[in-house]
């Protein structure tokens, strides 16, 4: 949505809220600060990553049917996000390393016993 249709939507509140301001100030200063001071909650969806920075308080994002939830501007939030997905991929990393570390010492303990291995089981009774 262009800045003035959705300047558009809160024009009355605006002038309520920027009053005398309105001459001193720019209409997108005014708005800015607007929003800034909500007291309730918007949510604001943009591609201008320095408007979001100087009006997002905290940041709810959206994926694999979940929300997590960031506080902060936008740029902590990318920040926060990669440090996550980070931190996930070496959780997998160790956890996988852990498996195939599992995996090769119970197939050395069944190659030691001579143990026959099935497809569809670890250890046969024999």
């Amino acid at each position: 949505m262009p800045f003035h249709s959705f300047r558009r939507v809160f024009q009355t509140q605006i002038s309520l809220t920027c009053g005398a301001q309105e001459t001193i100030c720019s209409d997108v200063t005014c708005f800015v600060l607007s929003l800034q001071t909500w007291p309730t909650t918007i949510l604001v969806v943009s591609h201008d990553r320095q408007f979001l920075n100087t009006i997002v308080t905290d940041v709810f994002h959206m994926h694999s049917q979940r929300i997590d939830v960031y506080k902060g501007d936008y740029d902590l939030f990318v920040r926060n996000r990669e440090d996550k997905l980070k931190n996930q991929q070496k959780e997998f990393e160790a956890q996988k390393h852990y498996r195939d570390h599992i995996q090769v010492s119970f197939l050395a303990a069944v190659m030691k016993l001579e143990i026959p291995v099935t497809h569809n089981m670890a250890v046969s009774d024999q």
